[in-house]
């Protein structure tokens, strides 16, 4: 298959790596404020995209966490361990890797 192609489709070394990703908190007025650092820290800071839906006391969505596997791995260990800290995290549960 052609590069163009391959590049269209995400496929061979234009695959993009990204896990699922669920998060209960312990319910909280300052919501926005973790959300914001969720996304500035945990995310951004790492290289990631996140998209999904919240509520006051839960988040769910999909981290992307980019091309390379190996790099994948390493940005879901960093964002693991930032929630690890989070003393409002109540648990979160990540999903396989996937492309």
């Amino acid at each position: 298959m052609r590069k163009r192609l391959r590049k269209k489709k995400y496929i061979g070394e234009f695959k993009e790596w990204g896990v699922t990703i669920s998060i209960t908190r312990s319910p909280d007025p300052d919501f926005h404020i973790f959300l914001d650092e969720f996304i500035e820290q945990g995310l951004e800071s790492n290289g990631c995209y996140f998209t999904g839906t919240s509520k006051e006391d839960s988040l769910d969505g999909f981290i992307d966490l980019g091309r390379s596997f190996d790099q994948a791995e390493a940005k879901l260990a960093k964002v693991n361990a930032w929630l690890d800290k989070r003393s409002d995290v109540k648990n979160y549960t990540t999903g396989k890797l996937t492309d």
